[in-house]
């Protein structure tokens, strides 16, 4: 009968645990990438969502969309403060996903954009969703088109 000695276990577990150390940061990094793209996605499709509501005239309304670090909030109404809460749609990110924005324009709030019923928003400019050095941007333009 032929064994391995241990010599030989302990030389394939270090090749073992080397390559997983230089291998997790590329999984880490590859999960961030994922996660980034996926909520900026998402944010992308709600975004929209409250431009085509306010273009259709959906309850005779128009409909924002309130930013925040730890996600964000589709409403209805002229303002997030003077929305019908009712109809809220509120969307957390995943822990570890920050949002940031720089928005131009002007509006009921630096944190809010608003289309009105030609679908043009209140601001525009970038909205960045970051997880460490990993970020994906949505940029909105003044026309109302998300990218």
């Amino acid at each position: 009968m032929k064994a391995f000695t241990l010599a030989e276990v302990l030389i394939v577990l270090a090749i073992i645990l080397a390559l997983s150390a230089v291998g997790w940061p590329l999984i880490g990094n590859w999960s961030f990438n994922a996660q980034t793209n996926n909520a900026k996605s998402e944010m992308v499709q709600i975004i929209r969502l409250a431009r085509e509501r306010s273009l259709a005239g959906f309850k005779n309304q128009t409909h924002g969309i309130k930013l925040m670090s730890d996600g964000y909030v589709l409403f209805q109404g002229d303002s997030y403060q003077t929305r019908q809460d009712q109809y809220d749609l509120e969307i957390k990110l995943h822990k570890g996903l920050v949002i940031s924005y720089q928005l131009a324009g002007i509006g009921p709030s630096a944190d809010e954009v608003v289309f009105d019923g030609f679908g043009y928003p209140s601001r525009w400019g970038s909205i960045t969703i970051s997880a460490g050095e990993t970020q994906s941007i949505i940029g909105l333009k003044q026309t109302g088109m998300v990218e």
